[in-house]
């Protein structure tokens, strides 16, 4: 669990928080221009400063539009582009670039991470596992990130619960969080379109690693798919081992009143440039 009154790094994957702004505010619009996904992004930021107790260190991390592992498996997330096309999607990809190239630098943040092939999965494992001495919260609703959770790990799954490695364990039936990955090397990962073996969830899988299914269709489906599960460890465990090495480097915030303001104004967002509301982003002044 989380020390009492610490103020943990936030961690934020901003695409899986892009997403979730855009489907309840993706109608707002500035002089003609889609706004909403930036306005949602930037109130769920000072309403997690706001849960975790005032906490001013945070780091922004995007996703690459290429993947290392497409190069291994180009069939890697293809299942997602079999359903049915989002109306306006490109406004989503246009405002998650405006975030990261212009809104947070312009507001003085500079922990702001994207590296090529990499998805933000692998930098946030990578910025976690570099150190055991800061406490850090992981902002997404993707389940990929459960292996990552320990003692100095917890994730705010954006509904409500805050997932520690205590859960995991009580979830999984005494597994570390590690297994999880595992986990999804036997049952694949539906949303990435990774296949796992045939009749075997998340649940079997788990139950194979404790090593309590012994016999059965799904224990013999499994030791028939090694070499399908050996294949697939590498698409789900993280971060990925790419052929160079992720790399980042952490800086001090820059945020002053003013630049915030010049933000508000120039995006139109009247209800933030209210003075208690401003008074919220006080915490990241530098």
């Amino acid at each position: 669990m989380l020390p009492k009154n610490s103020k943990p790094i936030l961690v934020i994957d901003c695409s899986n928080l892009c997403y979730q702004a855009f489907f309840t505010m993706g109608d707002l619009s500035c002089d003609g221009m889609p706004v909403g996904v930036i306005y949602g992004f930037l109130w769920r930021i000072i309403k997690l400063a706001e849960k975790y107790n005032g906490t001013n260190k945070i780091y922004f991390v995007f996703d690459s539009q290429r993947s290392y592992r497409k190069k291994i498996y180009p069939e890697y997330k293809a299942n997602r582009k079999t359903k049915p096309p989002i109306e306006n999607i490109d406004e989503l990809y246009y405002q998650i670039d405006q975030l990261r190239t212009e809104v947070l630098p312009d507001m003085g943040f500079k922990n702001i991470f994207r590296q090529a092939f990499y998805e933000s999965d692998d930098i946030i494992a990578k910025i976690v596992q570099d150190t055991n001495k800061e406490q850090f919260v992981i902002v997404s609703s993707d389940n990929d990130l459960w292996q990552l959770l320990d003692y100095h790990v917890h994730i705010d799954d954006n509904k409500g619960e805050l997932k520690t490695r205590e859960w995991f364990l009580e979830f999984s039936g005494g597994l570390a969080p590690w297994f999880w990955a595992e986990a999804k090397a036997h049952a694949g990962c539906s949303s990435d379109f990774v296949i796992g073996i045939k009749g075997v969830g998340d649940k079997t899988a788990l139950k194979y690693l404790r090593e309590e299914l012994k016999s059965g269709k799904a224990f013999d489906a499994i030791k028939a798919g090694e070499e399908q599960i050996k294949f697939n460890r590498p698409l789900v465990f993280l971060p990925f081992k790419g052929k160079n090495p992720i790399e980042y480097e952490i800086s001090v915030d820059r945020i002053t009143k003013r630049k915030i303001k010049n933000v508000f104004e120039k995006f139109k967002f009247k209800s933030m440039l209210e003075p208690l509301n401003l008074e919220k982003w006080s915490v990241y002044y530098a």
